[in-house]
């Protein structure tokens, strides 16, 4: 997500001498994958990150420490949203169904990434921003003059107050 502070983490650890001398950065795991949803080949630089740490014939081991910025989960989070088929709670002879479930994302293109950064003894960190915090973070941010710098909010919706409405829902109500 943009706004979380990827940015801000990565300089301190560059500043302070602690970031990885093995850092991978948005620019090879990312680049313009938002650009690219849905078209063949969307999720290639992942593939090519796990093949640049594979263990080669020599039986190089990974570095002890590496950074990646943005992995799958930032693909996923790209994926469309596709409904769930009706559920018939009745039995496959009954018509009648209980509704749709929940939209959902497809996880099965990114297991593999998953298992191997479980594999690999990777941790992954998560930066998250609080709700009220949310559309100045990420939406209207302070350093491109509190503007739409991506395009994503309908004009209406710019000149309105900040409001809760771009926040994601809670689960669970």
């Amino acid at each position: 997500m943009t706004g979380a502070g990827k940015s801000s983490v990565i300089g301190a650890l560059r500043e302070s001498g602690r970031l990885p001398a093995c850092f991978v950065s948005e620019d090879e795991t990312f680049g313009d994958a938002m650009l690219e949803v849905g078209q063949p080949g969307f999720r290639r630089r992942l593939t090519e990150v796990c093949a640049r740490f594979a263990a080669g014939p020599t039986g190089q081991e990974l570095p002890e420490e590496i950074l990646i910025e943005r992995f799958h989960l930032s693909y996923y989070a790209q994926e469309p949203v596709r409904p769930r088929p009706p559920v018939n709670l009745l039995g496959a002879a009954s018509r009648e169904t209980a509704g749709s479930l929940p939209e959902e994302r497809d996880w099965s293109p990114y297991r593999v990434f998953d298992d191997w950064l479980v594999d690999g003894g990777f941790s992954v960190v998560v930066l998250a921003i609080s709700e009220e915090r949310l559309r100045e973070r990420s939406l209207l941010r302070r350093e491109f003059g509190g503007t739409d710098w991506q395009g994503f909010v309908p004009t209406s919706e710019v000149k309105r107050t900040p409001s809760k409405r771009c926040a994601p829902r809670k689960r669970g109500g």
